[in-house]
């Protein structure tokens, strides 16, 4: 009996992207709005037990789900934070051969801005994203000439990846430099299948990249290359209980404009700490917990007020005989209805109580969310003195700061590259994203609220109060209050 071929497990998942899934598909889920958050069903909202009956509980569980309501503030803030850092104009400088690709950076016509507003999105929320600088396929013996490159014929192109589709990689140590490099990486994507004319469908698919060395020509002399090739599942096979993978695309190398293969993966990890191959913090994890929680007490308040809400009836002073005579069909009351009571008899209206401990958590929960996000919810006083008590960190770049250089570095670095399949890098490359905030509208409380999570730093928290009238003392003896070291104690 022929042995079963073996394909290698390209589906494979690093257990530090497995274990942040879940918040990636939280975040993902809180920023998409109301209709993903109530598709989640109980994974967001636990069923409540109101009734023995299995049909009947979950009627009422419909219900239950149906009258709640999802304030998206996760959504609110990645919009909010990500207009303020294109609420300027990008520093941006292309050289000549690739400067087409600002208006197209990756084949379909999006936009340098409009690419790098979702980049910054995903960062900012997931604290991870990644940019494939992707070389065109030169085929053997095919010739390049100087049209072709001049008027677009042949150009790479900058593609975008979230975070669950970056799932495995190996590094290794270039011996030479002594850095880290990218030996493997596999990236999941979904091709679009045509069925019919009309009908299409959409198939899982693995790109796998590896670093390797190639023989020369020739020569007995090796030299770094990078491989590509495109991996499918078999039809069929997950019925097994175990997924088998194809070849669906062959290996091809990856070469420069002058038939050099490229010696490195053309691939930028960027992250909201670092941009390196560690999976970051999601920088909103925090506020979406949180909104999650206040969507639960919404459900819970709306839950009580509607049968708070409904008006009861109270009779006292009834025979049995009297009741069955009269209210044998109910009780109806209202205009022009009469309720027939004997000599003796009493009927009250009952209006109950509103619970208030949901509501007072919807309170909390709003304010804890207000310290976290961008566009805060209701607007406050100015307290000049709000920048007092208990700021413990100093830091000279805020969150969002630190997200738009990292994500300004990453393109750098990938417009480099792009430069590369065409000729020599000029090192003309400029990419800076705004890190100048206006945050028109917060108050200096609320931007003092966002400082206490550590979204912004002191120096940001500073600027905003001036612009707003507040008058400051000099930022060194502001840091030195907070150090302690300021006997004055004025900020």
């Amino acid at each position: 009996m022929a042995e079963e071929k073996k394909t290698p497990n390209v589906g494979y998942i690093r257990p530090e992207v497995l274990e942040r899934m879940p918040d990636w598909a939280l975040i993902r889920d809180c920023i998409a709005g109301q209709r993903a958050i109530k598709e989640g069903g109980k994974t967001y909202l636990p069923e409540i037990l109101a009734s023995p009956d299995t049909v009947e509980n979950e009627a009422i569980n419909e219900k239950y789900l149906a009258r709640a309501r999802f304030f998206n503030v996760t959504g609110r803030t990645v919009e909010e934070l990500t207009g303020e850092v294109f609420i300027r104009e990008t520093k941006f400088e292309l050289p000549d051969s690739i400067q087409m690709m600002a208006g197209d950076i990756d084949g379909a016509g999006t936009t340098f801005e409009q690419q790098a507003k979702a980049v910054l999105g995903d960062v900012l929320g997931f604290g991870r994203s990644g940019l494939l600088v992707d070389f065109p396929t030169i085929e053997e013996g095919e010739v390049v000439t100087k049209a072709d490159l001049e008027n677009g014929g042949l150009k790479p192109k900058i593609l975008f990846y979230q975070p669950e589709q970056v799932i495995n990689w190996t590094m290794a140590v270039d011996r030479k430099t002594g850095n880290k490099q990218l030996q493997t990486l596999v990236l999941f994507e979904q091709e679009e299948i045509a069925i019919d004319e009309f009908e299409k469908k959409f198939e899982d698919r693995w790109r796998v990249y590896r670093w390797e060395q190639i023989q020369l020509e020739n020569s007995e002399e090796s030299i770094p290359a990078v491989s590509v090739e495109v991996y499918g599942e078999v039809e069929g096979s997950r019925k097994n209980g175990k997924v088998q993978f194809e070849i669906v695309e062959p290996k091809r190398f990856i070469f420069r404009y002058d038939r050099r293969p490229l010696g490195y993966i053309p691939f930028i990890f960027l992250g909201s700490e670092n941009n390196d191959e560690r999976v970051d913090r999601p920088p909103l994890i925090d506020l979406a917990n949180t909104n999650i929680a206040h969507y639960q007490n919404s459900a819970d308040v709306e839950w009580s007020a509607f049968h708070e809400g409904q008006t009861g009836i109270a009779i006292s002073g009834l025979t049995e005989e009297w009741a069955d005579r009269f209210f044998k069909n109910g009780i109806f009351f209202g205009g022009g209805n009469a309720l027939l009571l004997p000599q003796g008899g009493k009927a009250e209206m009952l209006q109950a109580n509103s619970t208030t401990m949901s509501s007072e958590l919807m309170k909390d929960k709003v304010e804890q969310m207000k310290a976290i996000g961008g566009r805060l919810i209701e607007a406050q006083t100015v307290e000049k003195t709000a920048f007092e008590a208990g700021l413990d960190k100093t830091g000279e770049v805020s969150v969002l700061s630190s997200i738009a250089n990292n994500v300004s570095s990453g393109y750098v670095q990938a417009f480099t590259i792009a430069e590369e399949f065409l000729n020599e890098p000029s090192g003309n490359v400029k990419v800076e994203l705004n890190t100048e905030y206006d945050f028109g509208g917060l108050t200096a409380q609320e931007f003092t609220d966002v400082y206490f999570k550590g979204i912004f730093s002191l120096e940001e928290v500073r600027d905003n109060a001036r612009r707003k009238g507040a008058k400051l003392t000099d930022d060194e003896i502001a840091k030195a209050s907070i150090a302690g070291d300021n006997p004055t104690g004025e900020i």
